[in-house]
């Protein structure tokens, strides 16, 4: 996907819930978060990012702030291993 297919997509779906850019791009934190929690970007839709071999590395990391930001939500649960014994 290019970089303005990829603006325009977030623009369709998410563009009336999340912060965008001037160009239309998602406007992320440090942790690649976007202005709402639980949303997060990363490549060819997020702000300042043109280079596509960026966005695999980009996509990794931003599957670790997810992970770190649901880790909390899901701390009382039980975990899967734990659930199969019983």
């Amino acid at each position: 996907m290019n970089v303005a297919a990829a603006a325009a997509v977030v623009r369709r779906i998410l563009g009336r819930t999340i912060e965008l850019d001037a160009s239309g791009f998602v406007v992320i934190d440090g942790a690649l978060q976007s202005s709402v929690p639980g949303i997060f970007a990363a490549g060819d839709c997020r702000q300042g990012s043109t280079r596509q071999a960026a966005s695999a590395g980009e996509g990794a990391a931003a599957a670790l702030a997810i992970r770190r930001y649901i880790e909390p939500l899901v701390s009382g649960m039980p975990s899967p291993s734990r659930v199969e014994q019983e």
